[in-house]
């Protein structure tokens, strides 16, 4: 299955502003889910599940592919996200030339976010109201269209992650 354009900030070991390392936890996948490598999920019933449009509750990124099985509920890594885990996303915007910063009236404002027609998790620019992720610094140039940029995840969209799975 392919992978999602969702970078983790520091390869080798994610760290968190704190200097620690995000856990990685297993959770078993839900019947019928086919989310990829990068895909955001969280947790319902119990089970992992993918997120869908404007998620209101997400649990992190999955390290493994869903198996698309009915039964079985196989083991899936899942990077847990929490606010102090950065992680790197494109930005997007339904017009290609709104989808950049060309100065820095992106920093610590907060976003939507959304799966692109290509599959991909984006910080969405036209989107205000379903806030999930804030900008704390650009990663490309200013100017360059969709641009890469580091986010945290607002706590409220951040699922109660304590449940041992």
């Amino acid at each position: 299955m392919a992978t999602q354009t969702i970078w983790l900030t520091h390869a080798g070991g994610v760290t968190r502003s704190d200097g620690s390392h995000p856990q990685i936890k297993f959770y078993q996948e839900a019947n019928s889910q086919t989310f990829v490598v990068g895909d955001l999920v969280y947790r319902s019933s119990g089970l992992l599940t993918v997120c869908g449009s404007d998620p209101a509750a997400i649990l992190g990124i999955a390290l493994g592919a869903a198996t698309n099985v009915t039964s079985g509920h196989t083991m899936i890594p899942v990077l847990v996200l929490d606010t102090d885990t950065e992680v790197v996303m494109n930005v997007y915007h339904g017009t290609a030339s709104s989808a950049t910063f060309s100065d820095n009236s992106g920093h610590g404002v907060e976003y939507g976010i959304a799966k692109n027609a290509a599959g991909k998790w984006v910080v969405d620019l036209e989107d205000t109201t379903n806030k999930r992720v804030k900008i704390n610094s650009y990663v490309d140039d200013k100017g360059d269209i969709y641009m890469k940029v580091k986010v945290k995840f607002m706590p409220a969209s951040l699922q109660d992650h304590t449940y041992a799975g």
